[in-house]
């Protein structure tokens, strides 16, 4: 499936003689808004959010998070903080600052989508009609082909066993929870084994 289809089955859902479209949340928290066009304004909606270059948009945002951890690591380092010698609540701080950072821009990302677009949204009715989470949840999962499903599990198994390596080879000088890394680690195994089941469970029910 397409990024364009992907979009259309995630944001836009059928109603009447029009479509409801979920548009970006300018908040953290609170119900987005949505908005009543019809096949015209949803076929330019759905041009303005597919990226023209997929692969360099990706390139992009995984380069942002790297570059946004490493400020991280770097304000850790200027603070004097040892992430190897670090008790549980400082690395409980670092995880928050790193998180708090990225939520903090995902209002931003919202605006600037929403600016982009403007022209097509000033002139459609807002509606009552919601897409619900779930039902996004819903239109993700019928986006991922057999093999991408579990391409994406080995991944999140690769991610998973390097962990427990990491944690094996650290038990020498840190014991299982003696500190908050190993904390953070265990965590780290648990969420990939939880992501990969999910992947796999995709790519059975893509073989139906």
């Amino acid at each position: 499936m397409t990024i364009a289809a992907a979009i259309d089955d995630a944001l836009f859902k059928r109603v009447g003689n029009g479509w409801v479209y979920r548009a970006p949340n300018p908040w953290i928290f609170g119900d987005a808004p949505h908005y009543l066009v019809d096949d015209a304004q949803k076929a330019e909606l759905s041009g303005l959010l597919t990226p023209r270059h997929p692969y360099r948009f990706g390139l992009l945002v995984a380069l942002g998070l790297i570059a946004w951890v490493f400020a991280i690591a770097g304000f850790m380092w200027l603070i004097g903080l040892d992430a190897d010698k670090a008790s549980a609540g400082e690395f409980a701080l670092m995880i928050t600052i790193t998180i708090t950072g990225l939520l903090l821009a995902l209002p931003l990302i919202a605006k600037v989508q929403l600016w982009r677009l403007r022209a097509v949204l000033s002139v459609a009715p807002l509606t009552a009609c919601r897409i619900t989470y779930r039902e996004i949840a819903a239109a993700t999962r019928h986006t991922y082909s057999r093999n991408k499903a579990l391409a994406l599990a080995g991944v999140w198994a690769f991610s998973g066993l390097m962990q427990l390596l990491t944690l094996g080879i650290r038990n020498a000088r840190h014991p299982l929870f003696s500190d908050g890394q190993s904390f953070i680690q265990v965590v780290g195994v648990i969420a990939a084994a939880i992501v990969m089941a999910k992947f796999l469970l995709i790519a059975k029910r893509a073989v139906r």
